[in-house]
């Protein structure tokens, strides 16, 4: 599904026959896996237990959750296009209605918006806590709901733009057969945005990990979770004995 049309010819492009391969669509599984499990279990420390209130007591700590929130539904986006893809594939199916392209797109396009407001987010609270340190450490009412608008207004901005973007894929060949766009900028904008379509998910999945490494309440609530966790996390295994 790129932008040149929303019906796929039966002489595909080498990105094409690249996006539709068997190998490609697998490494989207793992990537959407992984995604899902990681953001997954880093809502489920957030809303699990009450003695884990703790984790939603400041405001840098529900710009987490926000965002693992958010990088699960790339993740659910990711699986939906590899799942998408593979169907297409199976069944040889070469012509799709705009509509379902958008549909299959939204979850990723979507995803990707949000994800830039609440890194957005994050990095605020991060110059907060550094430029305000002595005033740091309540929730900010203000600033968690200007997070908040922007959260909403990027996902609600985000569906319009994959709409925008894929009708123009149908404006870039006139009747007449004339290119609106140069045929090599399309190229360069396919080949962007298919490696975008990895790079974000892949990025997506590794915040647990970065988490249990520097975050000593994440770490303390995973290891709370998982028993066997308890034999691995253990705080001086995180704890710089030069500090």
């Amino acid at each position: 599904m790129d932008l040149m049309s929303s019906t796929i010819p039966p002489n595909k492009t080498p990105l094409q026959e690249l996006d539709s391969s068997t190998a490609i669509n697998l490494l989207r599984y793992i990537i959407a896996l992984n995604a899902l499990f990681t953001n997954g279990f880093l809502l489920y420390l957030f809303v699990r237990y009450k003695r884990y209130r703790a984790l939603r007591g400041t405001q840098c700590n529900l710009f987490i959750a926000a965002n693992a929130a958010v990088e699960f539904i790339i993740g659910i986006g990711l699986a939906l296009r590899a799942t998408f893809e593979l169907i297409a594939m199976s069944m040889s199916i070469h012509s799709f209605t705009h509509t379902l392209c958008v549909l299959i797109g939204s979850p990723l396009t979507g995803g990707f918006a949000a994800n830039q407001v609440t890194i957005l987010g994050l990095a605020l609270d991060r110059l907060t806590a550094v430029a305000w340190p002595f005033t740091y450490g309540k929730k900010n009412k203000l600033t968690i709901l200007v997070a908040l608008i922007l959260l909403v207004y990027s996902i609600c901005w985000a569906l319009p733009t994959a709409i925008c973007v894929k009708y123009l894929g149908f404006l870039i060949v006139s009747e007449t057969g004339h290119y609106v766009l140069d045929p090599k900028d399309l190229t360069r904008i396919n080949y962007v945005t298919f490696i975008q379509g990895f790079i974000t998910p892949l990025g997506a999945g590794i915040n647990l990990y970065i988490y249990i490494w520097k975050h000593a309440e994440i770490r303390r609530s995973a290891r709370d979770t998982i028993p066997f966790l308890k034999q691995i996390l253990h705080d001086k295994t995180f704890t710089n004995p030069n500090t």
